[in-house]
């Protein structure tokens, strides 16, 4: 079992919507080592015909680190959601 350490700011804080005008959602798969760092991700599937949002969701996920509860080194798999919202016209990952 792992815990993810990934966190989101809040978009109803920031006053943004909270209906997305489009949401992609891009599942990920890594190799967690024994350090935390992720190594070897790949797009498993994406919502998006687009292939930049499943690069940018690999990119994202080679930033990141996990906490390990069993041996390294372990497969994690992830979702990435992007979405934009109308009031706001970013795009936060």
């Amino acid at each position: 079992m792992i815990r993810v350490l990934w966190f989101a700011a809040s978009l109803a804080a920031a006053g943004c919507a909270a209906t997305p005008k489009y949401e992609v959602v891009v599942d990920v798969e890594c190799t967690a080592q024994a350090d935390g760092s992720l190594t070897d991700c790949r797009a498993l599937s994406s919502t998006s015909a687009d292939p930049g949002f499943a690069d940018a969701a690999v990119r994202a996920a080679m930033k990141g680190k996990v906490v390990l509860e069993a041996q390294p080194p372990q497969t994690v798999r992830f979702r990435m959601k992007f979405w934009e919202h109308p009031d706001s016209g970013i795009a936060p990952v």
